[in-house]
């Protein structure tokens, strides 16, 4: 186990979470590097109406595929005033594989 069941199941159970970064969905790169890159990307965003989602079940995930969070980047976006748009609010999630 490890990142590419990490990465999958975070594609295919959380749906407010997204892979924004994976060494399995860069096709440009020679297939013997692949996993020379242990990094996973999370992203998640939410309007200012929508809750926050929990995170708890993504760490759990990790913890059990040897994935550890290593850099979490909290981000408040706010249009100009012209806009009508709510503010957003995201997260990016590092988490990088440590058998």
């Amino acid at each position: 186990m490890g990142i590419k069941e990490f990465a999958s199941t975070v594609d295919s159970v959380f749906d407010r979470f997204k892979v924004a970064k994976s060494p399995l969905s860069d096709w440009n790169r020679p297939l013997d590097e692949l996993f020379n890159d242990p990094i996973v990307v999370i992203h998640w965003s939410a309007a200012s109406e929508e809750e926050i989602p929990d995170i708890s079940p993504v760490l759990k995930l990790a913890a059990r595929e040897d994935m550890i969070l290593v850099n979490r980047t909290l981000e408040y976006m706010e249009d100009d005033e012209s806009s009508t748009k709510a503010p957003q609010l995201s997260e990016h999630l590092e988490f990088e594989h440590r058998p």
